[in-house]
């Protein structure tokens, strides 16, 4: 059962501003290079570290799910990018990311 705290920081609203999402895609790189090898997915202390360098770096208060949710959206969106680079749908915000995503995504 998730603490008050936990719950609290759920039920936050986060706005991801792009130093934030760079961020977190910096935090990913970072543990993604500490998994084991096929691994594909993060386990607790993974999380914690992610969440923890957000938390510290951007003065908010923000869980797991919060992290996760902005991570589903980027995969999302690099899938579409990867089957069609010219999709209107792709924001021309998210071309900041495409490096880090091929830095993550290159050996999956």
């Amino acid at each position: 059962m998730a603490s008050n705290q936990e719950e609290s920081q759920e039920n936050n609203k986060v706005t991801w501003t792009n130093e934030m999402t760079h961020t977190l895609l910096k935090c990913i790189i970072v543990e993604k290079q500490s998994k084991d090898e096929g691994n594909r997915f993060f386990n607790l202390s993974q999380k914690e570290n992610i969440v923890k360098k957000l938390n510290e770096q951007f003065g908010i208060e923000m869980s797991w799910k919060h992290a996760k949710n902005r991570w589903d959206y980027l995969k999302k969106f690099y899938n579409m990018y990867k089957m069609n680079p010219e999709n209107p749908r792709l924001g021309t915000n998210f071309f900041e990311y495409v490096a880090q995503l091929d830095e993550i995504f290159g050996d999956y």
